[in-house]
């Protein structure tokens, strides 16, 4: 029991370590284009919009493979 704890924990630090440097990084590239761009708005939708889609396959195509 007490052996299967720190495997449990292993694999719930991969996702945190996935998502947290990509965030970082939009979050970057977000701030740098603020700096250096007016189109840093639409930069910024367009990257909200594509995530969107993104989770939305993913989301849908999940479900087809269930059924």
């Amino acid at each position: 029991m007490h052996a299967s704890f720190p495997n449990l924990y292993i694999i719930l630090q991969i996702p945190r370590t996935i998502i947290t440097p990509s965030f970082k990084t939009t979050q970057h590239l977000s701030l740098s284009s603020l700096h250096n761009r007016p189109l840093s708005l639409l930069h910024l939708h367009l990257l909200q919009i594509f995530k969107l889609l993104f989770f939305m396959f993913i989301t849908i195509s999940s479900n087809l493979q269930v059924v």
